[in-house]
Parts: C-alpha cells; sequence; structure tokens
C-alpha cells in the first residue's frame, strides 16, 4: 500500500500526459479550419506532431521510470514535471485552436488555453538547464550555499515567464485576436531586460555539475559523464542547426528547415534518456565505450565529408573540360572515399586513444610488446621480470608480487616482487 501511495503522482502524470496527448490529436482533427499561422519550429503533419512531442514523452517516461524505483530522488518528479509542461506547450495550440473556432473568439477561454504556449517554454527549458543540472544525479544540492543560487534562477524564471507571457500583443501570432494577458499583466513588459540572466543561469548551474564530477567518486563521475553525453549532443545539435539556419538563409518553414529543427528536437529528446540511464545507472560503465565511437565516428565521418567534398571540387574542374558532366568525378569521389574508410578509421581510433586515452593506450602498446616478446623468449628469469613490468605499466598496482609453483607442490618455487 506503502508504494502506491508513493507512485501514485507519477502514474498520474503519465495519466495525464497521454490524456492531453489524445486530445490534442483528435481535437487537431475535428478542427473546421486552421486560422493564418505558420508554425515557428518543427514540422507539419503526423511526423511533425510525433517529433514535437518527444521530448515531452521522454521526460515523462524517464520520470516515471526514476519516481517508482528512486521514489526519494526529486529527478523523477522534476523530469515529470517538465514532460508535463513540454507536452501541455504542445498541447496548447491544437486545444485552444478547437475551442477559439468552437465559439467566438471574443472573451474565449480558448485564447487563455492558446496562449500557455506563448510563454511556457520558459520554465520547460529554464527548470531542465538549472534546477535539474543543480541536483543531478541523486536529487540533492551540492553544498546548502548552493541554495540560494537556485532561489535566484527560480526568481529569473518567474520573472522571465511573465516577461514572455505579455510579450506579443496577439495570442501565438493568430491575426485578430489579442493577447488576454495584457489586461492583467502588461506591467510586466518591463521586465524583458531579464532576459540576459536566463543563459547566465545555465553557466552557473554546468559549474555546479563540474564541481560535482571533481569531487565525486569514480561511480558518480560516470554517472555525470552520461548526463554530459545527452547535454552536448543536444547543444550540439543545435548549434550546428542554427548555425546552417543563419548562414545558408533557410526558412524554417521549408522542408530543408523543419528538416534541422526536427533534429534539433530529436537532440534534446536524448537529453532525458541519458538522465534515466546515469540515474538509474543502468550500463553506466558503457559511457567510455559510448564516447570513444562516438569521437572515432564523429572525425571519421567529418574528415571523410571533407575529402569527399574536396575530391569532387577538383575531379569536376579536371574532367568538366573533357567530359562536360560531374558524373564521372562524383563516381571516382564516391569509390575513394569508400576505399579510405577502413584505414582511415584505424589511423583515427590510434589518433584519439593516444590523445584522450593515453593509459588504455599505453597498456595496449606494453601488452603487444610483452606479447611479442613472449613468442621467442625461454628464459624464466626473463619471463618473470617482463610479467612484473608489464602488470606495473599497464595496472599502476602499488605493489606487485608472482608466485610460481613447482608442479603439484603447494610450495612456491620462485617468487618475485616489483
Amino acid at each position: 500500500m506503502s508504494t502506491v501511495r508513493r507512485t501514485w503522482p507519477a502514474d498520474a502524470a503519465v495519466l495525464l500526459t497521454c490524456t492531453m496527448i489524445v486530445a490534442a490529436i483528435l481535437l487537431e482533427r475535428a478542427t473546421p479550419e486552421r486560422l493564418s499561422v505558420e508554425p515557428t519550429w518543427g514540422s507539419n503533419g503526423s511526423l511533425g506532431a510525433v517529433v514535437l512531442l518527444l521530448p515531452g514523452v521522454a521526460f515523462v517516461a524517464v520520470g516515471w521510470l526514476i519516481a517508482t524505483r528512486q521514489s526519494r530522488n526529486r529527478i523523477g518528479r522534476m523530469c515529470l514535471a517538465i514532460g508535463l509542461l513540454w507536452t501541455a506547450l504542445m498541447c496548447s495550440f491544437s486545444i485552444g485552436l478547437w475551442i477559439i473556432q468552437s465559439r467566438s473568439l471574443a472573451n474565449d477561454p480558448g485564447l487563455w488555453v492558446t496562449w500557455l504556449g506563448d510563454w511556457l517554454w520558459v520554465p520547460v527549458l529554464g527548470v531542465a538547464g538549472t534546477h535539474l543540472l543543480l541536483r543531478l544525479p541523486d536529487g540533492r544540492l551540492l553544498s546548502p550555499r548552493w541554495r540560494h543560487y537556485s532561489r535566484f534562477c527560480t526568481m529569473v524564471l518567474a520573472f522571465l515567464s511573465l516577461s514572455a507571457a505579455v510579450e506579443l500583443d496577439t495570442v501565438s501570432g493568430i491575426a485578430g485576436t489579442r493577447n488576454p494577458a495584457l489586461r492583467y499583466l502588461e506591467w510586466a513588459r518591463v521586465l524583458e531586460p531579464v532576459f540576459f540572466l536566463f543563459p547566465l543561469s545555465f553557466v552557473g548551474a554546468i559549474a555546479c555539475l563540474v564541481m560535482r564530477y571533481r569531487r565525486s567518486d569514480d561511480k558518480v563521475r560516470h554517472q555525470i559523464q552520461w548526463i554530459a553525453l545527452g547535454g552536448l549532443t543536444f547543444v550540439g545539435s543545435a548549434v550546428v542547426v542554427m548555425a546552417v539556419l543563419q548562414l545558408g538563409r533557410v526558412d524554417t518553414s521549408s522542408f530543408e528547415g523543419q528538416v534541422l529543427t526536427n533534429i534539433t528536437l530529436i537532440g534534446y529528446s536524448l537529453v532525458p534518456i541519458s538522465i534515466g540511464f546515469s540515474v538509474l545507472k543502468y550500463r553506466l560503465y558503457d559511457i567510455d565505450v559510448i564516447i570513444n565511437r562516438a569521437l572515432v565516428y564523429g572525425s571519421l565521418t567529418t574528415t571523410l565529408a571533407l575529402a569527399y567534398l574536396v575530391t569532387v571540387a577538383l575531379l569536376q574542374q579536371l574532367s568538366r573540360p573533357l567530359t562536360g558532366t560531374s558524373d564521372l568525378s562524383i563516381a571516382i569521389s564516391t569509390l575513394a572515399v569508400a576505399a579510405l574508410f577502413g584505414p582511415l578509421r584505424v589511423r583515427v581510433q590510434a589518433f584519439i586513444d593516444r590523445r584522450f586515452y593515453r593509459g588504455k593506450y599505453d597498456a595496449t602498446q606494453t601488452v603487444e610488446a610483452f606479447s611479442a616478446r613472449l613468442r621467442d623468449e625461454v628464459d624464466i628469469d626473463s619471463l618473470t621480470k617482463d610479467l612484473l613490468v608489464v602488470v606495473q605499466e599497464s595496472m599502476q598496482p602499488r605493489s606487485v608480487s608472482l608466485w610460481l609453483r613447482a608442479g603439484s607442490s603447494d610450495t612456491p618455487a620462485t617468487s618475485a616482487h616489483g
């Protein structure tokens, strides 16, 4: 019975999330006509709706798992709250639009529902970027002194939410509507300068996570590495997408823009997943392998892409006077890149091991050298000394001892120390 009492809020959050999603889908199809407003992020259609809802579903699912398995860990409840707010943010437009079109626009509660989508992004991103980072992975602050910073973040998010709630004169850009909050909160527009504190609050939370990493044991460090992997994946994808959108002048409403923005949303969905691996300690020590593979194949993909582009450009300049087409250069470039994949992967792996995994690389080299000597060496004393050196250099223990038995006797025939 006590377990049921502890987990019912998590179950209720999952039920509420599913209810909002189902209601949004049904009301989206029941809406007689669309008002004149274009999406600013993501894509239209069923696929776009799935991608838009994916981060919220991921946060709720991970929050439910943590809340039901570690009920005292606040991370589960915070993930549930973030997922609920994200789902409300994405479903508010469909639900509010149906209410607006089923009644008159004047004094319509549909305006208030749609209005939620204009400012809920602040607590969604703010709580994840501040309070969640301050308490990962065990749900507690690093020290009591961080309570003051936590309160400061709460104040910034509250002020910024008020400012975002009255930023637009209309509701979600719908023509012919007026922001209903302006009747009560128009004074909050003076809080707009607070926005510069929003990214600064993230910096402080990240600094707290770095300090926790440096002060923690090996297990907690691996947990934080999982969190960093998800966060850096999202930030990296967002930076690349924003750079392409700005430098390439790509409109977010175009097909290319929708694909790019969907990549960012999928990247954000990886954040709660990495939190789940971290907090639940599932396959905790696989993070080293994952980071290694990410470095190898990320570098390999970038190098091959650059090699392909340069080769195509050069061959086009050389072959165009002869053939007049670029098909030959593309074919040759593709074959060249395919031939480079295997040898280049080995070289990139060796470089990354030397640069970022020096201890592992040195240990591997030491063992390989000993294996080569083992095939030719027959003197037991030399082998004993070599084995002690290998263990000392690869494992780096405080002391090394080697005992050799003579036949079936329990009495050690020889012993060596390093």
